[in-house]
């Protein structure tokens, strides 16, 4: 059974992308923190084991060293070699910490070899994210857990209206909603599934400063319907102007950002029934 995707991501796209902003990543990067720690706090308040931990997308592995005290065994994973390289200049070598670059639509890994899985603000890239969530299943023990953070759709919503207004193309990525996220693990068979959802809305000087940002933790554009065009001034500005009218504050601009936290389990119950 293969379920699609509602979203038309350009994979080439996004390794290059990530790639592109490996080396200045961490400076842009601090929504992703943020939301990284919080992750923690719920990952760390539910893993009872030392077993092995794969960290899908660990980017220059911020949230990869907040795991290692947890686990004899952390594998960190991405598909942009730049970023592994600076996850690997910045933590080192340490005994149980593997780097590897892989797709998590399809995990060179055996299956049932891992006790958890755990992703800060990568799937949303991911193509086909039943097949993410399947290869999940696949390699968790009985009762391993996946806990992952992703972009839900009201992200961006402000650039995305902004833009509309100018052209019909698509200039924003878009997101999946949590029902959608919840009813592709339920048909990959995970259970104990608890989505919950946080919206930021960081303040910017103005909307060049919100582009700049997303350049520089590589979240651009990588939609297949993009325009393939540069922008001009005249879109740019259009653009600029549309956001004014659509803020309400004074000075800067605000953007949103709708975060999906979710834990789910490979459950022994689960296992019985489907057999």
């Amino acid at each position: 059974m293969v379920v699609e995707n509602d979203l038309k991501l350009d994979k080439r796209a996004v390794q290059f992308s990530f790639g592109n902003a490996a080396h200045h990543y961490h400076q842009y990067a601090l929504l992703q923190r943020q939301v990284a720690d919080v992750l923690f706090d719920r990952f760390s308040a539910d893993f009872t084991g030392q077993g092995s931990i794969l960290d899908i997308g660990c980017g220059t592995g911020y949230f990869t060293e907040k795991i290692l005290p947890l686990s004899s065994t952390v594998l960190a994973m991405d598909m942009a070699m730049p970023m592994l390289t600076t996850a690997r200049q910045g933590l080192g070598a340490k005994s149980g910490l593997f780097y590897f670059s892989g797709d998590a639509e399809v995990l060179p890994l055996r299956s049932g070899s891992l006790d958890a899985i755990v992703s800060n603000l990568a799937l949303q890239w991911c193509q086909n994210l039943w097949a993410v969530f399947t290869q999940a299943y696949r390699i968790l023990k009985t009762e391993g857990q996946l806990c992952f953070s992703t972009f839900g759709e009201a992200t961006l919503s402000e650039l995305r209206a902004a833009w509309a207004s100018v052209d019909n193309y698509s200039h924003v990525n878009l997101f999946m909603s949590k029902e959608r996220i919840e009813n592709l693990l339920v048909t990959a068979g995970f259970t104990n599934i608890e989505i919950t959802t946080t919206r930021y809305q960081p303040h910017y000087p103005d909307v060049i400063a919100l582009m700049r940002e997303l350049k520089g933790v590589g979240a651009h554009n990588v939609n297949q319907g993009r325009s393939r065009g540069l922008t001009g001034k005249q879109q740019l500005q259009a653009v600029i102007s549309a956001y004014a009218r659509l803020a309400s504050q004074v000075e800067g601009v605000l953007a949103t950002f709708e975060v999906i936290n979710v834990t789910a389990r490979k459950s022994s119950s689960r296992l019985r029934h489907r057999g």
